[in-house]
């Protein structure tokens, strides 16, 4: 990375974080040698305090919506400025989405997500849950994550052998194609799974752990320590007010940093 600075000579440096690397600390060390400034784009709602590890704060931080906003004020309680944009991944989503044709509305879609970090564990809460979604329903995409390997649940699959399952890896299909499947979406706490609430579709996250609540913003009843709740559900509406309504261009957000 210090190569491409070196060369390329930026204003700003826009990066996104993560809770698993002390990425922010490079590119911090990085902006000091070359006196330039850094954005920060937080595009979860969660381990907000584990993205930035001590004096490795940036200019500033971008987020995306309300709830990340008052989060990052909340937790990091810092002086820095703190903007928001739209989310405009998620524009392009819900944009993708709409014109596709067709759409089937057919399958139960189990967004999966590794539980157990750096190492297989076939006690990790994914197995358990997929056994739960395959006990009650007949026909199941299950979209791995991108670490996931295809065969990461052929053991579980097989113990259900008149089921009808499907196995997408997250390279072989787009994610709105997956959801178009979708009569109802479950999973544990990942992106994609608020991205199919945003659609319309019917989702839920199942986490058995009542200790444990997903840090996506999905309305409470729509969390469910057992599964077979779902079917007790009287599903609304989603509601997208709290996504944009404090958001500023990113123009605006490069011109006030530039400034300032």
């Amino acid at each position: 990375m210090d190569i491409i600075v070196s060369q390329v000579k930026p204003d700003i440096i826009l990066y996104g974080t993560g809770w698993q690397v002390n990425f922010s600390s490079i590119v911090k060390s990085i902006c000091i040698k070359y006196t330039i400034k850094s954005i920060a784009l937080i595009d979860h709602w969660a381990r907000y305090k584990e993205r930035f590890f001590e004096n490795s704060l940036p200019n500033a931080i971008l987020v995306m919506d309300d709830i990340a906003n008052k989060k990052a004020k909340e937790l990091l309680n810092t002086e820095i400025p703190i903007f928001q944009t739209k989310n405009y991944y998620i524009e392009n989503i819900i944009a993708s989405f709409s014109l596709i044709e067709n759409k089937i509305f057919d399958s139960i879609v189990f967004i999966s997500q590794p539980t157990v970090v750096d190492k297989i564990d076939s006690n990790a809460y994914e197995y358990a849950l997929l056994e739960d979604i395959l006990a009650m329903f007949n026909q199941v995409v299950v979209r791995l994550h991108p670490t996931e390997n295809k065969n990461k649940y052929n053991e579980v699959i097989a113990k259900f052998p008149k089921k009808k399952v499907s196995v997408v890896e997250s390279y072989e299909e787009d994610l709105t194609i997956t959801l178009s499947k979708s009569k109802l979406t479950i999973g544990i706490g990942s992106m994609a799974l608020y991205i199919s609430y945003i659609l319309g579709i019917k989702t839920v996250s199942y986490i058995s752990d009542r200790h444990h609540t997903p840090n996506i913003p999905l309305p409470k009843k729509y969390i469910l320590t057992n599964l077979r709740d779902v079917r007790k559900l009287v599903f609304e509406q989603a509601n997208k007010s709290n996504l944009y309504s404090k958001s500023e261009s990113f123009d605006t957000v490069l011109n006030v940093l530039l400034k300032g």
